[in-house]
Protein backbone atom coordinates (compact mmCIF):
# COMPACT_ATOMS: atom_id res chain seq x y z
CA UNK A 1 0.00 0.00 0.00
CA UNK A 2 2.93 2.52 0.58
CA UNK A 3 3.07 3.68 -3.53
CA UNK A 4 -0.88 3.65 -3.24
CA UNK A 5 -1.41 0.65 -5.42
CA UNK A 6 -5.10 -1.02 -5.48
CA UNK A 7 -3.55 -5.24 -5.85
CA UNK A 8 -2.72 -5.63 -2.24
CA UNK A 9 -5.68 -4.62 -0.69
CA UNK A 10 -9.06 -2.71 -0.02
CA UNK A 11 -9.11 0.73 1.08
CA UNK A 12 -11.28 2.66 3.30
CA UNK A 13 -14.26 3.46 0.38
CA UNK A 14 -14.04 -0.12 -0.23
CA UNK A 15 -11.91 -0.18 -3.33
CA UNK A 16 -9.03 -2.01 -4.54
CA UNK A 17 -8.07 -5.71 -4.78
CA UNK A 18 -6.61 -8.86 -2.69
CA UNK A 19 -3.69 -10.04 -5.52
CA UNK A 20 -1.06 -9.80 -3.06
CA UNK A 21 -1.15 -13.46 -1.78
CA UNK A 22 -0.56 -14.45 -5.44
CA UNK A 23 2.18 -11.95 -6.20
CA UNK A 24 3.83 -12.99 -3.28
CA UNK A 25 3.32 -16.87 -4.15
CA UNK A 26 4.44 -16.68 -7.78
CA UNK A 27 6.86 -13.73 -7.50
CA UNK A 28 8.92 -13.84 -4.36
CA UNK A 29 11.02 -16.31 -5.88
CA UNK A 30 11.58 -14.29 -8.67
CA UNK A 31 12.94 -11.18 -6.32
CA UNK A 32 16.53 -11.98 -6.07
CA UNK A 33 16.84 -12.48 -10.16
CA UNK A 34 17.33 -9.81 -13.30
CA UNK A 35 14.22 -10.75 -14.84
CA UNK A 36 12.30 -8.58 -17.78
CA UNK A 37 8.73 -7.67 -15.93
CA UNK A 38 6.21 -6.38 -18.52
CA UNK A 39 2.70 -4.40 -16.78
CA UNK A 40 -0.12 -3.66 -19.31
CA UNK A 41 -1.20 -0.31 -17.95
CA UNK A 42 0.71 2.12 -16.49
CA UNK A 43 -2.19 4.96 -15.08
CA UNK A 44 -0.71 7.02 -12.63
CA UNK A 45 2.36 4.31 -12.02
CA UNK A 46 1.40 3.66 -8.33
CA UNK A 47 2.02 -0.13 -8.70
CA UNK A 48 4.99 0.24 -11.61
CA UNK A 49 6.92 2.28 -8.45
CA UNK A 50 5.69 -1.02 -6.32
CA UNK A 51 6.95 -3.84 -8.90
CA UNK A 52 10.35 -1.19 -8.98
CA UNK A 53 10.86 -2.19 -4.92
CA UNK A 54 9.39 -5.58 -4.70
CA UNK A 55 11.35 -6.35 -7.62
CA UNK A 56 14.66 -4.34 -7.05
CA UNK A 57 16.68 -6.05 -9.97
CA UNK A 58 13.82 -6.32 -12.50
CA UNK A 59 13.79 -4.29 -16.14
CA UNK A 60 10.27 -3.15 -15.45
CA UNK A 61 8.37 -1.99 -18.73
CA UNK A 62 5.05 -0.17 -18.38
CA UNK A 63 2.54 -0.34 -20.97
CA UNK A 64 -0.20 2.48 -21.32
CA UNK A 65 -2.65 3.34 -24.11
CA UNK A 66 -3.69 6.73 -22.17
CA UNK A 67 -0.56 9.05 -22.95
CA UNK A 68 -0.57 8.26 -26.70
CA UNK A 69 -1.91 10.91 -28.55
CA UNK A 70 -4.42 9.19 -30.44
CA UNK A 71 -5.88 7.96 -27.51
CA UNK A 72 -9.54 9.82 -26.15
CA UNK A 73 -7.95 10.33 -23.07
CA UNK A 74 -5.04 12.16 -24.52
CA UNK A 75 -6.96 15.70 -23.94
CA UNK A 76 -3.94 17.81 -25.28
CA UNK A 77 -1.61 16.38 -23.42
CA UNK A 78 -3.55 16.99 -20.02
CA UNK A 79 -4.99 13.56 -18.77
CA UNK A 80 -4.46 11.26 -15.75
CA UNK A 81 -1.13 9.64 -16.44
CA UNK A 82 0.42 12.63 -17.72
CA UNK A 83 -0.94 14.75 -15.14
CA UNK A 84 1.12 12.02 -12.69
CA UNK A 85 3.97 12.75 -10.54
CA UNK A 86 5.49 9.62 -11.72
CA UNK A 87 4.89 10.34 -15.72
CA UNK A 88 8.41 12.17 -16.37
CA UNK A 89 9.95 9.50 -14.61
CA UNK A 90 9.02 6.33 -15.83
CA UNK A 91 8.81 8.04 -19.58
CA UNK A 92 11.89 10.20 -19.76
CA UNK A 93 14.16 9.49 -17.41
CA UNK A 94 13.88 5.91 -16.75
CA UNK A 95 12.54 5.50 -20.83
CA UNK A 96 10.16 2.15 -19.25
CA UNK A 97 7.15 3.97 -20.17
CA UNK A 98 5.87 2.71 -23.18
CA UNK A 99 3.06 5.13 -24.41
CA UNK A 100 0.45 2.95 -27.25
CA UNK A 101 -2.03 0.05 -27.58
CA UNK A 102 -1.09 -3.45 -26.76
CA UNK A 103 -3.61 -4.43 -29.80
CA UNK A 104 -1.48 -2.52 -31.72
CA UNK A 105 1.26 -4.93 -32.48
CA UNK A 106 2.95 -3.36 -35.42
CA UNK A 107 3.98 -0.63 -32.43
CA UNK A 108 4.26 -3.14 -30.27
CA UNK A 109 7.06 -5.29 -32.42
CA UNK A 110 8.81 -1.74 -32.98
CA UNK A 111 9.00 -1.44 -29.01
CA UNK A 112 9.84 -4.69 -28.06
CA UNK A 113 12.77 -4.65 -30.90
CA UNK A 114 15.67 -3.57 -28.24
CA UNK A 115 13.81 -5.32 -25.41
CA UNK A 116 14.20 -8.54 -24.01
CA UNK A 117 12.11 -11.48 -23.65
CA UNK A 118 9.70 -10.58 -20.53
CA UNK A 119 9.73 -13.23 -17.76
CA UNK A 120 6.21 -11.80 -16.44
CA UNK A 121 3.94 -9.97 -17.90
CA UNK A 122 0.60 -8.37 -16.10
CA UNK A 123 -2.20 -7.48 -17.66
CA UNK A 124 -4.32 -4.65 -16.17
CA UNK A 125 -4.59 -2.56 -19.18
CA UNK A 126 -8.59 -2.32 -20.74
CA UNK A 127 -11.10 -5.07 -19.20
CA UNK A 128 -13.01 -5.36 -22.70
CA UNK A 129 -13.21 -8.84 -24.74
CA UNK A 130 -10.96 -7.75 -27.42
CA UNK A 131 -8.11 -6.11 -25.20
CA UNK A 132 -7.98 -8.78 -22.99
CA UNK A 133 -7.96 -11.94 -25.60
CA UNK A 134 -5.85 -9.67 -28.02
CA UNK A 135 -3.36 -9.09 -25.62
CA UNK A 136 -3.40 -12.80 -23.96
CA UNK A 137 -2.49 -13.68 -27.62
CA UNK A 138 0.33 -11.68 -28.14
CA UNK A 139 2.31 -11.52 -25.13
CA UNK A 140 1.99 -15.45 -23.66
CA UNK A 141 4.16 -16.81 -27.00
CA UNK A 142 6.84 -14.19 -25.75
CA UNK A 143 6.83 -14.69 -22.62
CA UNK A 144 10.45 -17.12 -21.70
CA UNK A 145 9.89 -20.29 -20.35
CA UNK A 146 8.71 -21.27 -17.16
CA UNK A 147 7.29 -17.70 -17.28
CA UNK A 148 4.35 -16.34 -15.97
CA UNK A 149 1.41 -13.89 -17.49
CA UNK A 150 -1.19 -12.88 -14.52
CA UNK A 151 -4.61 -12.01 -15.77
CA UNK A 152 -6.01 -9.05 -13.32
CA UNK A 153 -9.51 -8.55 -13.08
CA UNK A 154 -10.84 -11.46 -14.96
CA UNK A 155 -13.92 -11.20 -12.92
CA UNK A 156 -14.58 -7.96 -15.92
CA UNK A 157 -15.54 -11.02 -17.94
CA UNK A 158 -18.72 -11.65 -16.69
CA UNK A 159 -19.78 -7.91 -17.27
CA UNK A 160 -20.02 -8.93 -20.90
CA UNK A 161 -21.07 -13.01 -20.57
CA UNK A 162 -20.26 -15.03 -23.27
CA UNK A 163 -18.05 -12.33 -25.02
CA UNK A 164 -15.73 -12.19 -22.18
CA UNK A 165 -12.26 -13.70 -21.47
CA UNK A 166 -13.39 -16.41 -19.63
CA UNK A 167 -15.49 -17.77 -21.82
CA UNK A 168 -13.82 -17.13 -25.19
CA UNK A 169 -10.83 -17.92 -23.96
CA UNK A 170 -10.23 -19.32 -20.34
CA UNK A 171 -13.05 -22.66 -20.49
CA UNK A 172 -11.73 -23.76 -23.77
CA UNK A 173 -8.07 -23.24 -22.97
CA UNK A 174 -8.17 -25.24 -19.71
CA UNK A 175 -10.47 -27.99 -22.03
CA UNK A 176 -7.27 -28.35 -24.05
CA UNK A 177 -4.97 -28.43 -21.42
CA UNK A 178 -6.68 -31.22 -19.62
CA UNK A 179 -7.44 -33.13 -23.53
CA UNK A 180 -3.57 -33.04 -23.43
CA UNK A 181 -3.54 -36.56 -21.26
CA UNK A 182 -3.27 -39.31 -23.38
CA UNK A 183 -6.06 -40.99 -22.77
CA UNK A 184 -8.26 -38.01 -23.46
CA UNK A 185 -6.57 -37.87 -26.95
CA UNK A 186 -7.98 -40.82 -27.97
CA UNK A 187 -11.57 -39.32 -27.56
CA UNK A 188 -12.94 -37.15 -30.53
CA UNK A 189 -12.25 -33.57 -29.68
CA UNK A 190 -10.68 -30.87 -30.91
CA UNK A 191 -8.14 -28.17 -29.95
CA UNK A 192 -9.34 -24.79 -29.74
CA UNK A 193 -6.17 -23.28 -29.29
CA UNK A 194 -3.59 -25.42 -30.44
CA UNK A 195 -0.47 -22.53 -30.51
CA UNK A 196 -1.32 -21.43 -27.05
CA UNK A 197 -1.99 -24.63 -25.44
CA UNK A 198 1.48 -26.20 -27.01
CA UNK A 199 3.03 -23.49 -24.80
CA UNK A 200 0.87 -23.68 -21.84
CA UNK A 201 2.31 -25.52 -18.57
CA UNK A 202 -0.96 -24.51 -16.10
CA UNK A 203 -3.41 -22.19 -15.54
CA UNK A 204 -4.31 -21.46 -11.83
CA UNK A 205 -7.06 -19.20 -10.74
CA UNK A 206 -7.39 -16.99 -7.95
CA UNK A 207 -9.60 -13.94 -6.63
CA UNK A 208 -10.07 -12.12 -9.41
CA UNK A 209 -6.96 -13.38 -11.07
CA UNK A 210 -6.08 -15.94 -13.09
CA UNK A 211 -1.96 -17.37 -13.31
CA UNK A 212 -0.68 -18.75 -16.98
CA UNK A 213 2.58 -20.35 -16.53
CA UNK A 214 5.01 -21.13 -19.69
CA UNK A 215 6.04 -24.64 -20.90
CA UNK A 216 9.50 -25.21 -21.72
CA UNK A 217 9.06 -24.50 -25.38
CA UNK A 218 10.96 -21.35 -26.46
CA UNK A 219 9.64 -17.69 -26.93
CA UNK A 220 8.56 -16.53 -30.04
CA UNK A 221 6.85 -12.98 -31.22
CA UNK A 222 6.16 -15.16 -35.02
CA UNK A 223 2.59 -16.15 -33.85
CA UNK A 224 -0.16 -13.98 -35.33
CA UNK A 225 -2.96 -12.92 -32.63
CA UNK A 226 -6.10 -12.72 -34.90
CA UNK A 227 -4.73 -16.26 -36.95
CA UNK A 228 -5.31 -17.83 -33.25
CA UNK A 229 -8.61 -15.72 -32.63
CA UNK A 230 -9.70 -16.99 -36.68
CA UNK A 231 -8.68 -20.42 -35.43
CA UNK A 232 -10.95 -20.16 -32.06
CA UNK A 233 -13.60 -19.02 -34.15
CA UNK A 234 -13.61 -15.72 -32.01
CA UNK A 235 -14.65 -12.86 -33.25
CA UNK A 236 -12.33 -9.58 -32.57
Amino acid sequence: MKHGTDKVGRDERGFGHRYYPVYSLYLDPLRDYPITFFEIGFSTGNSAETWEEYLPLADVHEFEIACNETSPSYEGGKNFVMLSSRYNKWRFEKKRLHCGSVNDFAWMRHELDSIDYPDVVVDDGGHGPKEMILAFFFMFPQIKPGGLFFMEDIVESYVVGEAGFIDQVLRPLLDDLIRRDEHARKMPSRRKFPDITSLLQDISCHEGICVFRRNKQPSTRDIDPFAIAKIASINV
